[in-house]
């Protein structure tokens, strides 16, 4: 092939380029590919100089990363033109041919086309938006999605598959359906990798005694159970529980799982403290006599320290159970989410949950081993700079009691610590259990309305100046809408809450008795309660008539004296025989009254603080009082929440004072019982030796002199013990005694 003609220039460059270093030639090379991209001339040419470009050998890594960046920017807008061209083409499709299969096929596979102004909202919403909309929807009605379009369709298959409930049982309604679901389910799992991968969480329902059934469910579980690829989440529900080598199961083929849920019986999971990385544990066992030892919860939570952020435990109150030694973890201190279901609490658990500074979600549901001790840690909380000190954070808070309705101190003390809570989203207070909403006595209507007004989340409708109509129509939706009924508006029509709306969900004084109440349209309001006169006047005055509460007594007859004579009779509040003049005067003397004595309760309610809180410099105006009084209150808090940790320390020091004093009584015991024993044997061994020595004396024959005295007979007073003991067995001589008798004195002497 011949070369072109080429005049002196070119013949020039050319022998300059050659004469160039390789390193020269690539940065020139890569110079003109740049200056080609800027002017929009990216073509096969310019992706020639930048693979020529990248292949030479010793270039800067600086220019190496521009390069890339250059070529990358490049492909990146050409690919975006021809997408932009070829979703042009697909619109036209759509225009001409609808129901095209292939159009169909590349639209079912995630591929999203252009949309232009003049399309319906609905089109033109963005794929987020709709799978938004498909969260709030039930899965049970998110299956019409299934059959709208190949759009909807994928959002739904992945909402509606992301959990996976399994059934499998012999106690259960429809046996042979839910059986054939499950290993479909585990067929397609095998056979399907991307059905796989939307499943994130799994829950198993077993309902299968020990038998060849239960054994071939197993087996045709674990070869299925590598195949869910994504899985975060695992419940292992019923009986039999999760057992070791299960758990080995489990753990080979999903190590990297989030939470772990064990739900049955017994708690049987050996093992189950190899999991690492969890951030959510469940442990349900009504029995504790498991193969699994409950030391072992202890362990999962030790391991999982790092990561683990919610933890549910649930028991059986009618038996015997402790969850003192996993509270022992530290754990605790970290979690945010803390579940306690159907279980003994007990003042070690209490005090743990107390130093959880991080916990957003609290449930206790059960029972207090000590309730008093409960009633000193919920009372213990204090708001110091607008934040609580205990369990700052919470914002959602479930207490149901069973047993303790009998302690208003305990439900005073919850109250109380609910308090001024701008966070607390969820709330939910049972104290009898969940069939009886009723509280206990000393707990009214009030106290639970003073909580609602701190809760701007839960209580809208009460200002600042706490409005009783406001107030009693608050309780009165409250109370039909724990009764099942929606609460009513002003105009009759009832109220219903949005779907994410957290609403009231117990009553203060328990539902209506709605076997009483007569039956009403759905339509029709209940007629207004009736109200005295001074609840209709007009202006300001009426606030402070019934803050004080008498000024029915001051404004004139009427009311409780009979019914009044007509022409005299009032409305909102006024005679109609008085003139404008007389009306106005009147109410500006009842108005002076009412803030007369106002202002005197105010100055004996401070007077009487002065001479409760001590003062130190001898100042009586009210706002040094008043700052005195507040002073004075966060000292007493101060020593309070001294004194609690001073006297719980003082009772762990007296619980251990007492078990030492407990071991050395019975060491003491232990040495009296062997002191005694050693006494026993000693005088048995005594009166042993005392029979063989009478049986002795009996066979042997010790002639006595008759001729010598009486008196001779008798020992003499000044000999001694050891003549006594060493002639007890030799024959008495004519002046000593016998050697039974010789015998006998030394025994008693030596016992003395």
């Amino acid at each position: 092939m011949s070369m072109p003609p080429q005049d002196d220039l070119t013949a020039t460059l050319f022998g300059a380029l050659e004469a160039l270093s390789p390193i020269r030639k690539a940065n020139f090379l890569l110079e003109n590919a740049l200056a080609l991209i800027d002017a929009g001339r990216y073509n096969e040419q310019v992706e020639n100089y930048f693979e020529v470009y990248l292949r030479t050998p010793g270039l800067p890594k600086e220019d190496v990363a521009r390069a890339l960046l250059a070529r990358g920017n490049a492909r990146r807008l050409s690919g975006e033109r021809l997408l932009a061209k070829a979703q042009q083409d697909f619109q036209a499709v759509a225009k001409l041919d609808p129901s095209n299969r292939e159009l169909q096929t590349y639209l079912r596979r995630g591929n999203t086309m252009i949309h232009f102004v003049d399309e319906p909202a609905s089109h033109r919403a963005p794929p987020e938006v709709w799978d938004r909309i498909a969260r709030f929807i039930p899965r049970y009605h998110l299956r019409t999605w299934l059959f709208v379009s190949a759009f909807h369709r994928n959002i739904a298959v992945r909402i509606i598959f992301h959990t996976l409930d399994l059934y499998f049982g012999e106690d259960q309604d429809n046996v042979r359906e839910n059986l054939n679901r499950g290993l479909d389910i585990f067929d397609r799992v095998k056979g399907d990798p991307i059905f796989a991968s939307q499943i994130k969480i799994l829950r198993l329902h077993w309902a299968y005694e020990e038998g060849d059934m239960l054994d071939i469910m197993t087996r045709i579980f674990r070869t299925a159970l590598p195949a869910f690829k994504s899985l975060k989440e695992f419940e292992w529900i019923g009986y039999p529980e999760l057992r070791a080598d299960m758990v080995q199961a489990v753990l080979a083929s999903h190590s990297h799982l989030r939470s772990l849920g064990l739900i049955g019986w017994h708690f049987d999971a050996v093992g189950v403290s190899n999991f690492r990385n969890l951030r959510k544990f469940t442990l349900r066992a009504e029995d504790d006599d498991g193969f699994a030892d409950m030391g072992e919860v202890r362990t999962v939570l030790d391991q999982n320290e790092q990561t683990l952020r919610h933890l549910t435990l649930g028991a059986y109150l009618a038996r015997h159970h402790s969850w003192d030694s996993a509270f022992q973890s530290s754990t605790i201190r970290n979690l945010t989410h803390l579940d306690l279901v159907d279980t003994r609490i007990s003042h070690v658990v209490l005090a743990r949950i107390a130093h959880a500074d991080n916990l957003q979600s609290l449930t206790l549901h059960g029972t207090f081993e000590e309730p008093t001790s409960a009633s000193v840690v919920f009372g213990s909380d204090h708001i110091i700079a607008g934040k609580h000190t205990f369990l700052p954070h919470l914002e959602a808070f479930r207490f149901v009691m069973v047993g303790h309705d009998d302690d208003p101190g305990l439900f005073q003390s919850v109250t109380q610590f609910l308090k001024q809570r701008p966070k607390l989203r969820r709330l939910d207070l049972a104290p009898n259990g969940a069939q009886n909403l009723s509280m206990p006595d000393g707990i009214g209507s009030e106290q639970v309305l003073a909580i609602l007004k701190q809760l701007p989340h839960f209580y809208r409708h009460v200002g600042q100046s706490g409005d009783p109509k406001d107030a009693a129509e608050t309780l009165s939706n409250m109370s039909q809408a724990a009764a099942g009924y929606p609460p009513l508006q002003p105009n009759g029509v009832p109220m219903y809450y949005q779907a994410m709306e957290p609403g009231p969900s117990t009553h203060p004084r328990g539902p209506p008795a709605l076997g009483n109440m007569p039956q009403m349209p759905p339509g029709m309001a209940p007629a207004p309660p009736p109200t005295s006169a001074r609840m209709h006047t007009d202006g300001n005055d009426s606030q402070h008539a019934g803050s004080d509460g008498q000024q029915g007594e001051d404004s004139g007859d009427g009311g409780e004296k009979g019914s009044t004579p007509k022409g005299t009779s009032r409305r909102n509040g006024r005679n109609q025989t008085m003139s404008n003049d007389e009306w106005t005067r009147q109410r500006k003397d009842n108005h002076k009254e009412v803030e007369r004595r106002r202002r005197g309760n105010i100055n004996e309610g401070i007077n009487e603080l002065g001479r409760i809180v001590p003062n130190g410099s001898g100042e009586k105006a009210k706002g040094a009082i008043l700052s005195r009084a507040v002073q004075y209150i966060h000292h007493l808090k101060e020593n309070e929440a001294r004194n609690i940790e001073k006297w719980t320390l003082e009772k762990l020091l007296m619980d251990q004072a007492m078990g030492d004093l407990q071991a050395q009584l019975e060491e003491m015991r232990r040495l009296w019982d062997d002191e005694r024993m050693a006494r026993q044997r000693a005088e048995s061994e005594l009166e042993v030796l005392r029979g063989l020595q009478s049986n002795a004396e009996g066979h042997t024959s010790v002639p006595l002199s008759t001729s010598a005295p009486v008196s001779e007979q008798r020992p003499s007073p000044k000999r001694p013990i050891d003549d006594i003991e060493g002639g007890g067995n030799q024959p008495s001589s004519g002046n000593g005694e016998a050697p039974q008798q010789t015998e006998e004195r030394a025994k008693r002497q030596r016992v003395e």
